[in-house]
């Protein structure tokens, strides 16, 4: 029977605890960074998700070569929500290091690469998510690190990683809530902040209506009475007659952009099928669940 040793005891929990405090990073690096969709669609905005983003890779650079790592590659980077798993950028960063693990590694080993990012929301502002993104860049010998909190593995730090998290996920709600809030209340008014809804613009200073109010826009009209007229049912519409699939209607908008895209923009079906349903909820036919097709409308 082995005999207790508080020597071995004591090297084996202080080994331990050096693993949870160890926060020196791997010779190698990648960094990601992330904003979100949000924001004006003018210079001046163009502008400063320009400066978000160098500003991201500046800070993270700077960050992860003054530990001594090595960053490989140019910054993995998203224009997504931080609510959203599934972003282009961040799979091209979990893709990365799943091809460039070392052969010999191995699950329990030191991880072999850092993955840098500025803040904790940056990379989720999901709580479940968040931990999930970790375990996939865990499974692959990486590790994330944050710029601006403690990246230790004790408890102390991740419950404070936690409690961040869960903060980050808090904001992106009550946003949101506000959002809608904010856009309710400005189409009880009638007026509009950002883009106007299809048939509709926002009235300038050469318009004699006052500035932020709603006017019909008289291209953006015809776009809308082709998709009334093609999906509207009526009795001049034979017995077996079903509405145009979004797909066709699709096509035929983009198949003269002058005449049909007034904004300047090639039209997609997703687009085509969201103002669809609108027109299901005015009492028009009803959508299938695959979005392609409509049923005959209701006798």
């Amino acid at each position: 029977m082995a005999t207790y040793n508080p020597a071995v005891f004591d090297l084996a929990a202080q080994a331990r605890e050096e693993r949870r405090n160890d926060t020196t990073l791997p010779s190698r690096a990648i960094l990601y960074g992330r904003q979100s969709t949000s924001g004006k669609k003018d210079a001046d905005g163009e502008e400063k998700q320009r400066h978000a983003r160098e500003s991201q890779e500046r800070i993270c650079r700077a960050w992860a070569e003054q530990r001594g790592a090595t960053v490989e590659c140019e910054l993995f980077y998203d224009k997504a929500s931080g609510g959203k798993r599934n972003r282009a950028a961040l799979g091209d960063a979990i893709d990365y290091a799943k091809a460039n693990k070392p052969k010999g590694w191995r699950k329990g080993q030191r991880a072999w690469l850092a993955v840098v990012t500025h803040k904790l929301d940056r990379l989720s502002r999901d709580a479940v998510a968040l931990v999930q993104i970790e375990g996939e860049f865990a499974r692959h010998g990486a590790r994330v690190y944050y710029t601006n909190t403690s990246n230790a593995l004790n408890d102390q730090a991740r419950v404070q990683r936690a409690v961040l998290s869960f903060v980050a996920e808090v904001e992106r709600i009550h946003g949101a809530a506000r959002v809608r809030v904010m856009q309710s209340t400005l189409r009880a008014n009638n007026k509009s902040r950002g883009n106007a809804p299809l048939g509709s613009r926002v009235a300038g200073d050469e318009d004699t209506a006052e500035t932020g109010k709603l006017l019909t826009d008289e291209a953006e009209s015809a776009v809308l009475d082709l998709l009334y007229a093609e999906c509207r049912p009526g009795p001049h519409r034979a017995p077996d007659w079903k509405p145009t699939t979004s797909y066709a209607l699709t096509k035929v908008l983009n198949s003269d952009l002058e005449r049909w895209a007034p904004r300047g923009k090639r039209w997609y079906r997703a687009s085509v099928h969201r103002i669809l349903r609108r027109i299901e909820s005015a009492g028009f036919p009803t959508l299938e669940d695959d979005g392609e097709s409509y049923a005959e409308a209701a006798e």
